[in-house]
């Protein structure tokens, strides 16, 4: 490699680290912090590096090899090149390139024509976009977003990023980013939102999701994330607030489900009393058609202009129907949306502005997630319905005051399938299914295993509401007892969690910890988003009528997890597949 060589490599590694694309002349893309190579100057002469912030050329660097002093003909030939550009380059000064540097490899001299300084000034680094733009004192909307480094990013992350910003500096107010469960939506969304509040005029971010415990997730990863300048933890440098009170609408990064922000935007109060309640009511209540659309009103509490991007998780239906006018208030913000299962409405909304698609295949060959396997157990009662004989022994349990009331049948009665477990609850039947499942468990669905009752796989069962669930729960206990001494199930071997748990965040995080937590009953509270890698088996009792919502469903099971970790809450596991 020739000395001249040698130096350009030195060189191109401090435009990389100052976040500084390095392209020749042909390969020159618009809209780019980009320093150009052999760029053509009058005369048709041609300086080693231009430095463009959109499209407009901001800084000259001469390169010498390392045994050059960068003396006076040096700087002669370099402020020649910045009074000299062509005269179809846009330009940051009239006609004039203000930043002059020159470098030899180990040397790095630096001088700001717009300054009236006559000596250079020996640096350590060369300035960053951002810094760039301070010392000419002019702002750019985008320009001073730097190079993307792909370091740990996911291939489908970093090229999510890139699109985003591609596309928002061309105008796109809304965004797409389709995205398979386990592959880092949340950690994108991080990404986008430090580089947006850091390097552009973004004061603040609202985040949207469609339920609170998700919230809660959110702001954890929120808070940990360190792909920053100084690798400092993003809740050092900015105001991260899950929407609780009032005054929590007043973070940089405010984490909110959209009725929690309706509440506040026309001044009513807001709790976190009670949250997951609140996240199994508005389950329960999107499976349920509702055409009722949401009437913003005159008297707002915040400005149109609030948010300047809005990240929208899992783009739950809600924003394209019923609440709609909520988005709609902040229109001039930037939207970006992620999903697992986009609709036909998600595309509609999004202008099929689609920034990204990776989807479940493309992460199962990836190694992202694991395939899915379906194993169907099929009862007469949960496919027909059933009946109550005469000379039946019957509880009536009122569900305001969990009173009951015992009487026989009198006159034999048929019941339909969609009644099962919500008015009427056949215990044998869930006993049924229970006793299918475990009978399969070392057969059928895990036949390599060494068999062990204290360590089932992980499993968790949907139940159809917190009654069911309850009633789930006892019978696994009933079920699987003759398993252990004394049959005595241990004491955590099966929890429940919904809304009626007392805390159902150290209940998730023990599921996904802990050895003697095998088997988990939720209604809603672990459907969607909650990341359970050690988690093997989702075992549906109850029907799910929507496709998008089945899948996510069916992804809390198939998250990637090392064999080393998988033992370390499974000891008789092989592998996850």
């Amino acid at each position: 490699m020739l000395p001249e060589e040698k130096a350009r490599v030195k060189i191109d590694d401090k435009l990389n680290k100052a976040g500084w694309y390095i392209v020749d002349r042909d390969e020159y893309v618009p809209q780019t912090t980009s320093a150009i190579r052999e760029a053509l100057t009058q005369g048709n002469k041609e300086s080693d590096y231009l430095l463009f912030i959109d499209n407009k050329a901001i800084a000259v660097l001469e390169a010498k090899r390392a045994d050059n002093p960068l003396g006076e003909d040096v700087e002669s030939q370099a402020e020649n090149y910045a009074r000299t550009p062509l005269s179809w380059y846009g330009l940051w000064e009239d006609g004039f390139i203000p930043l002059v540097y020159m470098s030899n490899g180990e040397k790095l001299l630096f001088k700001n024509l717009l300054s009236g300084d006559e000596e250079y000034t020996e640096i350590d680094a060369i300035h960053t976009p951002k810094q760039m733009l301070c010392m000419i004192k002019r702002s750019s909307e985008y320009g001073a977003l730097p190079k993307l480094e792909q370091l740990s990013l996911r291939d489908c992350q970093y090229n999510a990023e890139l699109n985003f910003e591609k596309s928002i500096k061309n105008g796109k107010k809304k965004n797409l980013a389709v995205l398979a469960t386990g592959s880092g939506k949340t950690y994108l969304a991080c990404l986008a939102s430090y580089r947006l509040l850091n390097y552009t005029a973004t004061k603040r971010i609202l985040f949207l999701v469609d339920r609170n415990n998700l919230a809660r997730q959110t702001e954890s990863e929120f808070s940990q994330f360190s792909m920053t300048e100084n690798k400092k933890e993003m809740n050092a440098l900015y105001d991260i607030r899950r929407l609780r009170h009032e005054g929590d609408i007043k973070g940089d990064i405010v984490i909110s489900t959209i009725q929690k922000l309706f509440a506040i935007m026309t001044g009513q109060a807001v709790s976190d009393d009670d949250e997951d309640a609140e996240d199994e009511r508005i389950a329960e209540a999107s499976e349920k058609k509702d055409d009722t659309v949401i009437q913003l009103g005159d008297d707002l509490k915040i400005p149109p202009d609030y948010f300047q991007l809005i990240i929208v998780d899992e783009c739950h239906r809600s924003i394209y129907g019923k609440w709609k006018a909520v988005l709609d208030y902040f229109k001039g913000a930037n939207i970006l949306g992620l999903t697992a299962t986009p609709t036909s409405e998600a595309y509609a909304y999004f202008n099929n502005n689609i920034i990204e698609n990776y989807t479940y295949e493309h992460s199962v060959v990836d190694g992202v997630n694991v395939p899915a396997r379906v194993y169907r157990i099929m009862t007469e009662v949960t496919e027909h319905g059933g009946s109550l004989e005469e000379g039946t022994s019957v509880t009536e349990t009122a569900r305001r005051t969990g009173s009951d009331t015992t009487y026989t049948v009198e006159k034999g009665k048929d019941y339909e399938n969609n009644l099962l477990d919500r008015s009427i609850v056949n215990r044998q039947q869930i006993r049924q299914v229970l006793e299918t499942f475990k009978n399969a468990i070392y057969t059928d669905l895990y036949p390599e295993r060494e068999k062990s009752w204290k360590y089932v796989p992980k499993t968790l069962i949907f139940a159809k509401n917190d009654n069911h669930a309850s009633e789930i729960v006892e019978a696994v206990k009933d079920v699987f007892k003759c398993e252990f001494p004394n049959k005595e199930v241990p004491e955590h071997f099966v929890q429940k969690i919904t809304y009626s748990s007392d805390d159902s965040n150290g209940l998730i995080r023990d599921l996904r910890n802990e050895k003697d937590f095998r088997i988990a009953v939720t209604v809603t509270l672990v459907a969607t988003g909650t990341d359970v890698k050690p988690l093997e088996v989702v075992l549906f009792m109850k029907d799910v009528f929507s496709e998008v919502l089945y899948t996510q469903m069916k992804g809390r099971g198939c998250r990637v997890i090392t064999d080393d970790k998988l033992r370390e809450v499974t000891p008789n596991a092989d592998t996850k597949e």
